[in-house]
């Protein structure tokens, strides 16, 4: 997606294709062929790569428009108008905090309960209760003989 400063390239760009050609070929073949210096998909090239910081020296421009004739004046302009490089920092400083925020919760251990006498310190499975079957007498169980 092209930005205020791709279009600010793209514009300086086409003025010295332009000026260029009518320097190098005259008026005439500006106006009956039109810039011909580069291609329109170079130039397009051009502006993207430079959208992305991967043109920084005429090596990396000979790479994309395979000639390097005009890479001084080319690479001029795309320093002029590149973008800015996003900062790596961030923008809001981190707070500091000069107490642990992390904190281990006490645990306090619940003492049993037996649902079966409601009383405290066994469950229903244990000998203590005296709900539990080992202390109910044979009199009252069904299948004793």
């Amino acid at each position: 997606m092209k930005d205020k400063y791709d279009y600010a390239l793209e514009n300086s760009l086409l003025d010295w294709w332009e000026e260029k050609t009518s320097t190098v070929y005259g008026w005439v073949c500006l106006n009956n062929n039109g810039p011909v210096i580069m291609s329109n998909s170079t130039l397009d090239c051009i502006i993207d790569c430079a959208h992305h910081h991967k043109i920084e020296t005429c090596q990396d421009l000979k790479r994309e428009m395979d000639s390097d004739v005009y890479g001084d004046e080319v690479l001029t302009l795309i320093q002029r108008h590149v973008p800015p490089l996003p900062s790596v920092f961030i923008s809001t400083p981190l707070s500091c905090s000069t107490t642990s925020s992390i904190t281990t919760p006490t645990v306090i251990p619940l003492p049993q309960m037996c649902s079966a006498c409601s009383q405290e310190g066994h469950n229903v499975c244990s000998h203590v209760c005296l709900n539990h079957p080992s202390h109910i007498s044979a009199e009252n169980k069904e299948n004793v003989c």
